[in-house]
């Protein structure tokens, strides 16, 4: 027999004796507990923290169930393995309703499920704080029951950290939401988790799933490849990533590796998410029997008809577009709606996507431009440079400028004004192709205009930060907006002035950890930047001497209620030095994080008109602190209207631009209507409103060529940014009459050729041809037959008498359904003209002509004579 984790004992059987040989193990094996020293074995539950001191072999029971909040499972680098025995309720690890658990450098497979974390049904108590670090879990779930998942979260797990973990191979099956064979699942209000620095790869699903209302999670930095291993359509569900149901919502993922995948790289179902420089390759169809559908189609990215609201850009899609068994995929697809994005690198999208590309992987134009000055006073002319390439493929230019100003020179100058104290205006450059593509770039904030007499912004940087020894010089750059005249630098926090230059050097010969501020004068008034714990100069530096607080903001200025979204660029250093965060927004609203509640990007609403001091400290492990302060960094004036725009690109189902269309947009609320400003040359519209026509949740109707298209309601982050951006329309081709109208009609005089297919039999011996209203259209000459039937019949126009849009087809055939007929067809003298929708004809039906030239020279596609087959008995 074998006793599991205490040693070996043999057993012996002779014809004279029984001998009993013990080969001794360890006093305490299997997961040794730090304080008492007992042995947690399988199926234990564990109830303070321990470490492993060897493997664990647990078939048909669970490997450890925790027991206590705030307790560490240390694998040590040592193994627990189920032994692939097959029963549903048994985990590698099982954690119900403990807060503060760290599962660390542990491998776990075999099992059900590798390790799962659990809250209470209800929500009423939830799973919260637990950390899965360094762990290897693989080769979990069972397929034949189409259950288990490496990680899974479920329900109401949060604030839970998953990172540089290997998940991989875990073969649980099944399609749908509840299908096993994922890396890691998200299930059932699970929220504000960070799942990072993994890599997750050969699972036969998906690589990361959600189901089920799980909102607000961190997806970054993860290696998620050639997952999708499947056999047949029917148990699949799989791709890199699946933000799968309905309320999958605000999660921010970004700087992940998606690559070689079965299905879609990444898949969107939820609204409000920011997808942002991944790097998507690879993406390959899943099979035959799935061809067709986005399943299993190896879109770069796929946001589903469910999906809304939700930006997508800088990411690079590339090598998406598999065509294998015969199913064609995309770099981008989205079939959802008020889905935005720029600046992503794909070389194919799928027709109706508002998710822009502004460089190709292959082919195709990169746009890039540059400009001088970027920053300055009113009148501010700045000269723009095109720098896209290749050169040698661009036919046409079109700039945007950001204030209602455009342009279509290569190499434009422009002057800017301002009405407020500061501007940040978008530049856009789209540029056309010899193919007729159109690629275009944005950037956004890029140039800053100001008032003479507005209040300077202090801003600086210096370079090095930190260093080891003594003296340490470093370099100190104004970065300061504003029209500024004097420049005051406390390089030591003694408030004594130590340079008046705007770009002075300083060299430190103390030891220390240093406050840097600046203080800048100029006609508007003086402000003061001061940024903590900015330099550090020692022999041994200090602990957190690695720290620095830096920020952004989203806007600088903007009228009540300014909505502005701050996002911490703070550096870290190596993983976890930070430890808490704390924002002062400077209205006396605070908001602090820890490592379990951290969000990257903040979003702060300012309702009364005045200037802000905005700082963020951060902590770290040591309890060493920087912090960052701007001073009347935010700049909010009353709500008088200021300045909306909204402008985008006009499409058809195909994807193909509509130069010229006629753009109107109406406010269903004040039932104002405005027409946008279009180009003959492109399919750009841009309309520039102000903000006393449009209010938060006012619904937009857009109308292109006086047809409904489309509508959507303001936002009042939409009203803080100053307007709605890359709102592309796309127009139906729609299969209508064509309306002949009154004046000149086109005249089809000339001799066409085709088949007919009728879709029933059909007797004819008369043609009657429907004519424009007040004209003589009629047909001269007609022949219908197949030769292998035998079948011909010919009609010859005998001018303008009697009943002259009739004509006699001699003889009288019959056509049966769905044989193929050839027909010439001769006419003259302004027919109606209809949409060729249908090549078939039939009793009352048309004989199809789907390209003709008329009298003027211009040639029709897809429209046809109206021409009626019938039978006079």
């Amino acid at each position: 027999m074998t006793v599991l984790g205490r040693g070996v004992v043999f057993v012996l059987a002779t014809a004279a004796a029984i001998v009993l040989i013990f080969f001794a193990g360890s006093a305490h094996a299997g997961c040794v507990g730090v304080d008492t020293g007992n042995d947690y074995t399988c199926g234990d539950t564990v109830i303070e923290s321990c470490v492993f001191n060897e493997n664990l072999v647990c078939p048909g029971t669970h490997g450890l169930v925790v027991g206590e909040d705030d307790i560490t499972i240390d694998g040590n680098g040592y193994c627990i393995d189920g032994v692939k025995v097959v029963d549903v309720n048994k985990y590698g690890i099982y954690n119900y309703l403990h807060d503060n658990v760290t599962i660390k450098n542990l491998e776990i497979r075999n099992f059900y499920y590798g390790i799962r974390l659990e809250g209470a049904a209800a929500g009423d108590d939830k799973v919260e704080h637990n950390t899965i670090y360094n762990c290897d879990v693989h080769d979990n779930g069972n397929k034949t029951l189409q259950k288990g998942n490496g990680i899974e979260l479920r329900p109401y797990v949060c604030h839970c950290n998953i990172t540089n973990n290997r998940v991989y191979n875990n073969t649980g099956g099944g399609r749908g939401c509840e299908a096993g064979g994922q890396g890691i699942r998200l299930h059932s209000f699970s929220c504000y988790n960070n799942i990072t620095h993994n890599e997750i790869y050969g699972n036969r699903n998906s690589g990361i799933f959600s189901k089920m209302q799980c909102k607000y999670n961190y997806v970054a930095y993860n290696h998620i490849h050639n997952n999708g291993h499947i056999e047949s359509a029917s148990d699949y569900w799989g791709g890199g990533m699946r933000l799968e149901c309905i309320n999958t919502n605000n999660w921010l993922v970004e700087y992940n590796n998606v690559r070689n995948n079965l299905g879609p790289g990444i898949y969107v179902r939820g609204d409000y998410n920011v997808i942002r420089h991944n790097n998507v390759s690879g993406s390959k169809n899943a099979n035959n029997a799935l061809h067709g559908t986005a399943v299993g189609v190896g879109f770069g990215i796929y946001l589903n008809v469910d999906a809304n609201g939700n930006n997508v850009y800088g990411n690079e899609f590339c090598g998406n577009n598999d065509t294998a068994f015969g199913a064609t995929a995309c770099d981008v697809c989205d079939e959802g709606e008020y889905n935005h994005g720029d600046c992503n690198t794909c070389d194919t999208r799928c027709k109706g996507t508002t998710i822009r590309c502004c460089k190709r992987c292959t082919g195709g134009i990169s746009v890039e431009f540059s400009a001088e000055p970027l920053k300055g006073v009113e009148p501010l002319t700045v000269n723009f440079t095109d720098k896209s390439d290749p050169q040698e493929n661009i036919t046409a230019w079109l700039w945007d400028f950001g204030d209602g100003a455009i342009s279509t020179e290569q190499h434009p100058n422009h002057t800017y004004y301002t009405n407020e104290p500061y501007s940040y205006y978008d530049v856009t450059l789209a540029v056309t192709d010899t193919e007729g593509g159109i690629y275009d770039s944005t950037k956004r904030d890029y140039i800053v205009v100001w008032k003479p007499e507005s209040e300077p912004n202090a801003d600086f940087s210096g370079t090095p930060r930190k260093m080891a020894i003594t003296p340490m010089t470093v370099n100190f750059t104004n970065q300061s907006l504003g029209e500024v005249t004097s420049w005051a630098w406390d390089f030591d926090n003694d408030g004594v002035v130590d340079s008046t230059d705007p770009n002075p050097t300083y060299t430190y010969t103390t030891a220390g950890i240093y406050n840097v501020s600046l203080n800048v004068s100029g006609h508007g008034g003086t402000v003061k930047e001061t940024k903590t714990g900015y330099i550090v100069v020692a022999q041994d530096p200090h602990p957190a001497a690695h720290l620095d607080a830096h920020f952004f903001a989203s806007r600088r200025s903007g009228r009540t209620p300014m909505e502005v979204t701050f996002t911490d660029l703070s550096d870290k250093g190596s993983e976890g030095d930070i430890v808490s965060w704390k924002w002062d927004f400077g209205d006396g609203t605070n908001l602090t994080f820890n490592t379990t509640t951290y969000q990257k990007i903040v979003t702060h609403t300012y309702n009364k008109e005045g200037n802000y001091t905005v700082s963020l400290e951060i902590t770290g492990a040591d309890n060493g602190t920087t912090k960052e302060t701007k001073y009347d960094y935010i700049m909010v004036t009353s709500g008088a209207p200021m300045p909306f725009v909204i402008k985008g690109w006009v499409e058809d189902n195909d994807g193909k631009p509509v130069n010229g269309a006629n753009v109107k947009v109406t406010n269903i609320e004040t039932c104002e209507s405005w027409t946008a400003v279009t180009y003959a040359t492109s399919n750009y519209y841009r309309l520039v409103l102000n903000t006393s026509g449009i209010a938060d949740g006012n619904t937009l109707q857009f109308f292109v060529n006086d047809e409904y298209i489309r509508e959507h309601e303001v936002t009042r982050a939409e009203i803080t940014e100053g307007g709605i951006f890359n709102f592309n329309l796309t127009v139906p081709v729609v299969e209508t009459v064509f309306d002949t109208g009154a004046g000149t009609y086109p005249s089809i005089f000339g001799t066409h050729e085709g088949k007919i297919i009728p879709d029933e039999n059909i007797t004819v011996n008369r043609l009657y041809t429907y004519a424009c209203p007040g004209t003589g259209g009629h047909t001269e000459y007609v022949r219908i037959w197949n030769e292998i039937e035998a079948i011909e019949g010919i009609g010859n126009w005998s001018g303008y008498q009697g009943d002259y849009h009739n004509i006699t087809i001699s003889p009288t055939i019959t056509l049966l359904k769905g044989h193929e007929y050839n027909y010439i067809i001769r006419t003259g003298s302004y027919p109606q003209i209809i949409h060729a929708g249908e090549y078939k004809a039939k009793e009352g039906g048309n004989i199809t002509c789907t390209r003709f030239t008329d009298a003027n020279g211009k040639v029709h596609e897809g429209w046809i004579p109206a021409i009626r087959l019938w039978k006079e008995e």
